[in-house]
């Protein structure tokens, strides 16, 4: 195994071994494929040829947290919903939810890399918010859209187009909320409307993104300045600040690189993934 800044080299001895591991990560995570076979040897007399195999593999960029934009198109497909979503999960398909509304809806694999989200905030920008005031808003109804009158094939569609929308469990809430830095400081507050009501109590700590900081709307086009003022995305494991960090009841195991060319800290990504694997036991099972 080699480490570099922009990916991992894997070299095994088997063939079967290198496929096995390509299959392993389709089920895990959206990929794209590239095959190539290079001659390194050949015996013309006894026919013996001995071929290198080697697998491009270029994982989905999206993960699990990240605030995406997608495009207009995929929006329309996803069945109409707003071009700024969550990322809730990502495995075989990326999950996606419009935090406003609760809805949720797959991308698949050759859906996603026909038009890639592009990532507006990531787990790192994660800001913690405290909860001052928690009221529950009933779900908007969300009516199917109308079926395709032609298809050129079941199987193809049903891999194609996205699945959507539906609506998580739980129920929507407007929040009122304190930037956890502000506190004492100034009596600053916001309210957005969150897919999280169900979870959250009066005092809790939250982790979201503060999407007025960002500024969006000047840096990604076509937002249209509908998107809200924060994002909630979970609540805190440590909701004591000053408190102990609670121990993991479980252990990650590593494969380590037999050579790094690769000088960068990545402890804050590490933790960033452990506190991930926190609140998905689905992930863990893997």
């Amino acid at each position: 195994i080699e480490q570099f800044r922009d990916g991992l080299d894997f070299f095994f001895r088997q063939r079967n071994d290198a496929v096995r591991f390509v299959q392993f990560l389709k089920d895990c995570v959206p990929c794209r494929v590239k095959e190539t076979k290079k001659l390194v040897s050949a015996d013309p007399k006894s026919n013996l040829f001995n071929h290198q195999y080697t697998s491009l593999v270029t994982l989905a960029e999206a993960r699990k947290e990240d605030l995406v934009v997608v495009d207009a198109r995929t929006a329309s497909r996803l069945g109409s919903l707003p071009r700024l979503l969550l990322v809730r999960s990502v495995n075989a398909v990326v999950r996606l939810v419009d935090p406003q509304t609760g809805r949720i809806a797959e991308l698949h694999t050759e859906g996603y890399f026909k038009a890639p989200p592009s990532v507006a905030l990531s787990a790192s920008q994660l800001e913690p918010f405290v909860v001052l005031d928690v009221e529950r808003v009933e779900s908007p109804k969300i009516s199917a859209p109308p079926p395709e009158k032609k298809a050129s094939s079941k199987k193809r569609r049903r891999q194609e187009a996205p699945t959507g929308p539906r609506v998580m469990k739980g129920f929507l809430a407007d929040v009122t909320l304190a930037r956890e830095r502000d506190l004492g400081v100034n009596d600053d507050q916001i309210t957005c409307r969150t897919h999280l009501g169900a979870l959250l109590r009066c005092g809790d700590r939250v982790l979201g993104y503060d999407v007025r900081a960002a500024n969006l709307a000047s840096s990604v086009d076509g937002l249209g300045g509908n998107e809200p003022d924060v994002v909630l995305v979970r609540k805190c494991r440590k909701q004591d600040p000053d408190g102990p960090t609670p121990k993991r009841h479980w252990k990650l195991d590593t494969m380590e690189a037999d050579e790094v060319h690769d000088e960068a800290d990545h402890t804050d990504d590490r933790e960033i993934f452990l506190s991930q694997l926190e609140t998905d036991r689905e992930m863990r099972s893997r």
